[in-house]
């Protein structure tokens, strides 16, 4: 091997070691390292590029939102640098960020505007509120002007970046959430989780209420001598019928709809897949019109009846 090929070998290693240490140092000063991952979008065909955009979602998810209610919406600006090929995901600390609603009048936006910050949670972040003050979609509309900055020749900042964030809010009275728990008797140990979280219920005749949400599944079982059993992700609807009779008491029902998961068991390296149907009974509760918490024992219908817990926590919202 020639001292030629050598040194040139250094010096592609040293360069390559000195843009990194570049890349890390920037990061420090002007990122919080990402700690989750995004999209990325592709690079252009240049040794380096970056890319910058505003991440905006609501806290809670699509949880549903009445009138009356204040979500938190969390806002962060996102960075993208390419050098060489490779890519690095991070949020830009000290960018202000401005909100802006339209006139619907669904609903309010506050404060008017933040910056993300170090010592915010997650890291990077800013939190605006929305209140709910009628039913209907609206729109938020964040925007940023990037910090001006110049890094490995290329110039940052100085452009206005906007994303929207729609809301739609809904006229319910109630919020409704659910957990509930069976283990199927047997040697595989099967264990079933089924959640819902803030479930409207509107009023639809005087003292009626109704709704709809959809439940979520979990199962697990345990190994049976050589043989273990997966099963796949399931949603399924559950329908929501309830009256309040005085300020005392609201009686509803959760009309569970059947629910179809996949089976894949393994055993010493065969596999079969099998399609499993099951549903729960209809179970009724009873709490305070202002709200409560309630336990039912209810049969989960699988190959026979298995006996398990229902929980549910019922909120009054902030509709009239």
């Amino acid at each position: 091997m020639s001292q030629q090929y050598l040194r040139t070998q250094r010096r592609r290693l040293f360069t390559r070691l000195f843009t990194w240490m570049c890349v890390i140092a920037v990061l420090a000063l002007f990122l919080g390292i990402a700690d989750q991952a995004l999209p990325a979008k592709a690079a252009p065909q240049s040794n380096s590029s970056i890319g910058i955009w505003i991440f905006a979602e609501k806290v809670k998810g699509e949880s549903t939102i009445c009138v009356g209610d204040k979500v938190s919406i969390r806002v962060r600006v996102v960075q993208r640098l390419g050098i060489e090929g490779e890519r690095i995901l991070g949020w830009r600390l000290g960018e202000y960020v401005s909100a802006f609603l339209d006139s619907s009048g669904v609903g309010s936006i506050s404060p008017a505007s933040g910056t993300t910050r170090l010592d915010s949670h997650p890291m990077g972040s800013t939190y605006f509120t929305f209140l709910a003050k009628k039913a209907g979609t609206t729109t938020i509309v964040f925007q940023t002007t990037v910090n001006e900055l110049v890094f490995l020749g290329m110039d940052v900042g100085g452009n206005t970046i906007i994303t929207p964030l729609n809301i739609t809010v809904e006229d319910c009275s109630y919020k409704v959430d659910m957990l509930g728990r069976w283990q199927v008797p047997g040697e595989a140990n099967i264990n079933i989780l089924a959640r819902f979280k803030e479930a409207g219920m509107f009023e639809d005749n005087e003292n009626h209420y109704t709704g709809t949400a959809n439940v979520v599944w979990a199962i697990s079982a345990g190994q049976v001598g050589d043989c273990t059993a997966t099963f796949s992700e399931a949603t399924s609807e559950v329908n929501l019928q309830g009256t309040v009779y005085g300020p005392e008491e609201f009686t509803f029902v959760l009309t569970f709809q059947p629910t179809l998961v996949t089976e894949t068991a393994n055993c010493r390296g065969i596999v079969q897949s099998l399609p499993l149907e099951f549903t729960v009974l209809p179970t009724s509760f009873s709490v305070s019109a202002y709200g409560g918490y309630g336990r039912e024992l209810q049969n989960l219908v699988l190959n026979g009846n298995t006996l398990g817990t229902i929980i549910v926590t019922v909120r009054r919202t902030g509709a009239p």
